[in-house]
Formats: structure tokens, sequence, C-alpha cells
């Protein structure tokens, strides 16, 4: 009954038994010609349902009685080939002590005998040590290597897996990459495809792969702990006891429609009192994962902060300095940067990309107006904006500049620089520029001589902790549940459906037919089926390795 309420509302040939309209459904299709699409599509969907219910009406009683019934996502069949076995070298082509290989599928086993000369696969998930050999010409490959052998379904994949820890030596490397394209028993995996199997098995879903694709990639400590909890399920258990909320939802709604008017245990006004009150809980719980300013992608994609400003206030300069490299040229001509120069920079385990633009001036240059141009398209994308003027002239002219200052919802750090040359009192130039920008926060410095640049680095740091505070509503840890903006449209849409359900004055099966498209928005996030296109797959799988 699950599964039908989840996947079949408008697929009739998806039920998991022949459809076969009975005496009550015969009148209903010679109907359907002359009805409007919507009508005749709802038309069917009710037919179908009174069909599943007369076959699982004792299932679907026994859902709506028992307080611990658990809802399942479908089962996935898929229609892609992983007859072949793959292989592939897992450690990469960097210098090392160990190189590992793995070989996945159903000649796993096969392989690792030919490639040992042994009679038997030894005991699953023991590291053994074995000597590698290339069969067609008994050569010896690695005498002194590990072999780790995995029976399916307990592995990676869910196939039959081989590990080979092999000596890094690149001759050993070459000679067993060639001796696995030569034996005929395997082909060189293609990238994320170990993984994508481990899909397709039901090993991990959707979220979770895409959780180990940018586990794969972090480079902070904030990055690597949200990609961990996401591939371990964190944002998947919340998306489907979401999902299976609903569903129950839904059910509740088919018992009102078809018992209501002949079992007097099934209140349409009490039922759908508690459905509604169900939906706007949840409606409010999938708001607050929304309003959550993006934490989760700007944790994963990394604050974007531009270091904006006039011609020669030392913006080049400050840009070295946080880098602690020297990665912008530094001279005292106006306009001397053109192009944005950007690098990374970890901020309390959070990538921060700065980027170094031109100085904001009329210019005639055409060269110079192109990289203010691009200093502009790179200021609108930025989540903090550091905007640095000169101490002997604090005042701020160009019109973009002062947008970035008056504007609400920007976070802005103004830097007054080279407080070094000063003969005044810094405070007075912080009351001016105060009178002026009332928003503005100014921290006085001298990038030269490196004076008061701890409180810049403070200033850096609060709004980057600003900008990925806090733990997710309905979330057990600290990361996000939504950590892209697949995840955010999605949800988007399953919200506004649900917002649709609310409604009054329509009748019941049109208000559940919006809850059953508010459950397949969220079924896409996690299962694979749902997702359509293989483009959108192949989207995900492409930053894998070759050997994950």
């Amino acid at each position: 009954m699950v599964d039908h309420l989840e996947c079949c509302h408008d697929e009739i040939d998806t039920a998991p038994a022949q459809f076969v309209p009975d005496d009550f459904m015969t009148p209903a299709l010679r109907l359907l010609p002359i009805l409007p699409p919507l009508h005749a599509r709802r038309c069917m969907n009710r037919m179908h349902g009174h069909w599943v219910r007369q076959r699982w009406s004792s299932a679907l009683a026994a859902e709506l009685t028992s307080s611990s019934g658990k809802f399942h996502r479908p089962t996935v069949d898929f229609s892609v080939d992983q007859t072949e076995t793959i292989f592939a070298l897992c450690s990469g082509a960097s210098r090392a002590a160990i190189a590992v290989f793995r070989i996945s599928g159903a000649n796993s086993h096969r392989a690792f005998l030919e490639l040992t000369g042994r009679q038997t696969v030894p005991p699953e998930r023991k590291a053994t040590l074995v000597s590698l050999i290339d069969p067609r010409t008994k050569s010896a490959i690695d005498s002194q290597a590990l072999a780790i052998c995995f029976m399916a379904p307990r592995s990676f994949t869910g196939e039959d897996t081989v590990e080979l820890h092999t000596h890094a030596s690149p001759a050993i490397v070459r000679q067993l990459l060639d001796v696995l394209h030569g034996c005929g028993l395997a082909r060189e995996a293609t990238p994320g495809e170990f993984t994508r199997r481990a899909m397709y098995s039901g090993k991990m879903d959707v979220v979770q792969v895409e959780g180990l694709a940018d586990l794969l990639k972090a480079q902070t400590a904030l990055q690597k702990d949200q990609a961990l909890d996401q591939m371990r399920g964190v944002s998947s258990s919340v998306f489907n006891t979401w999902r299976e909320t609903i569903v129950k939802c839904i059910a509740h709604i088919e018992a009102v429609i078809d018992f209501s008017e002949d079992e007097d245990d099934v209140n349409e006004g009490s039922t759908m009192a508690r459905v509604l009150g169900t939906i706007s809980e949840l409606i409010q719980e999938i708001r607050s994962q929304l309003n959550d300013a993006r934490r989760g992608e700007i944790i994963r994609e990394g604050v974007d902060m531009a270091i904006v400003g006039e011609c020669n206030v030392g913006k080049s300069s400050l840009m070295n300095t946080l880098i602690q490299h020297e990665v912008s040229i530094v001279t005292p001509i106006p306009g001397t940067t053109r192009d944005v120069v950007e690098r990374t920079l970890d901020v309390n385990g959070v990538p921060v990309v700065i980027a170094d633009t031109a100085g904001f001036r009329d210019a005639t240059d055409a060269v110079e107006v192109a990289g203010i141009r691009l200093s502009s398209a790179r200021l609108d994308r930025a989540h903090l904006v550091v905007v640095v003027v000169d101490a002997a002239q604090p005042d701020v002219h160009h019109p973009v500049l002062v947008e970035q200052l008056t504007r609400r919802e920007r976070r802005v750090i103004l830097i007054i620089n080279k407080i070094d040359l000063l003969s005044t009192d810094s405070e007075q130039i912080i009351r001016e520029i105060r009178a002026k920008f009332p928003r503005a926060s100014p921290v006085c410095v001298s990038v030269k001589t490196g004076e008061n640049m701890d409180a810049l680095f403070d200033a850096i740091s609060h709004n980057v902790e600003e900008l990925t505070r806090g733990p997710s509503v309905g979330s057990t840890s600290n990361s996000s549940v939504v950590t892209r903006s697949r995840h955010r449209r999605l949800l988007a849409e399953a919200l506004d459906n649900l917002s649709k359900f609310q409604q009054p004055g329509l009748p019941l099966d049109a208000r559940a037919e919006d809850l059953r498209y508010a459950v397949r928005c969220l079924a896409k996030l996690t299962v694979a089926d749902y997702v359509h296109t293989e483009e959108i797959l192949d989207v995900i799988f492409r930053d894998f390795c070759i050997g994950k």
C-alpha cells in the first residue's frame, strides 16, 4: 500500500500486480475519453486506488491502526548494466609506500585466483599475505602483497570485491594494471563507478553519495564534518521522516474517502483536523531548514569575501597579508590590479575564498574598465565585503562602494588602512565615517606595519561564524540538512504543494494529489529511481576519482 501511495498515483503500470478493472470501474472507464485531462487522471487514480484497496484492505487497516508502523521507500529496479567486473587503482598516482587496487563484480574472486595462483579464496574481510604473479607469463609482480576479499552483499559496492595492497613502486603499479587490462576478466572503472554501484545496490542513497563526493573534496574541518554527517545519513533521515509523515497523512485521507460512510471509527472532521495539524507542523520544519541563510551551501562551497576599494588604498597588500604569501602585485601605480585574484583561506574550519579586485575609479583604459567590470560582478556574489579606504583620505566617493556601505542586507567590514601615516588621532576619522555610514563598523589598521591586524582577523572570523552558525532544526548534529541547491529547490517545491493542500474548499482527492506531489519531491532527494535523467546523476559523480 505504501509503494502505491508513494509511486503509483498516476502511473498505473507500476502497480505490484496486473491492473484489471472490476464491475465497479467499468462505467467510469467509458467516461475517460470525454473528461478533461486533469479529471481523467484523477478518475484513473481513484479507480486504481479502489482496486488496490480491495486487494490490500487488510494491510491498509494494519497501517492505520498500528502506532509503530514503518513506511519504507520503494524498492528500486535500475535498468543499468552492472554485469561487468571493474577495477581501479584507488590510492592515486602520487608517491606513496602502499598502492591499493580494487576489483568489484562477479569475476573479482576469479581474478584474485589467477593473480595469486591459489585454488581457493581466503576468508572474507581478513587480510592475507599473497604473492602476485602475471598469469600469462608466471613472472612475479609483488611477492609481499596483502589481499582482502569481500563477499556480496557485505562490501562497499554490494558485489564480490577484492582489494589488493601492494608496494607502490611505479613498476609494480604499471605491471599490475597491465595484467588486469590483459586478463579479460575486468575493465577499468570510470570515475565514481564503484560508488554508483553502491547506490544501485541500495548501500547508499543519492544524498549520501553527494556527502561522499563532498568528503573527497573537503579542505577544512567544518566541510569534513558536514560531509561525514551527510554520508552517514543525517540529511537522508530527516528527508525520509518528512516523506513518511506525508505518506501516513495520505493513507488517512484515503481512508476518509473510502470508508467514512461505512465505518463509524473513520470520522472525516477529526481525521482531517489531525492531518492538517501534522502538515502545518511539517511546513514549519521545512521552512526552518530553508531559512538557514544557505549555511550548508556556504560551508560546502566556502564564504565568498571580496576586498574592494578605490585605487592605491592597500587592497593588494591586505590580500598578501591575509594569505601570508605574495599573490597580488603591489606598486604605487594606480590601476595595477586589473584582474580578480582569488585564494582560499581556512578561517576556523570554514573555507573563505578571498578575492582581490581592481580599484574602483572612472577609468578610460579599456583593460582597466574590463577589470572594474569583473570586480563588480565578483562583488555581487560576495557573502562578505571588505571595503578598504586610505586613512589620509577616508571619504568614499565611488557609487558602487557607497552602495555596499549602505545596503542593509550586506555584511561589510570597513578597513581604514595606513594609520601609521596619520599625525592625528584615528578616533576622529572613525567618528566621521560612522556619521556618514551608520551601519559601518570601521577597523583602523596598518597593513604595512601590522598594527591592529588582530582586530581585522577577529572581525573576519566573527562574520564567518555568523554566516555558518547554528545547527539546523530537525538535525541531531551541528551540520546543515540542506547542502546543495538541488535540495533547496526540491524542498521549495514540496513546501509549495503542502501549502496548496492547506487551501480550503477543494475536494479531498484533489488535496491528496497535492500531498502525493510533495512526496515525490522529497523522494527525488534520496531515491535514485526518482532522479529521472542520468544527466543529474552524472553531475553528482563527475568529480569522483577513478577508484571511488
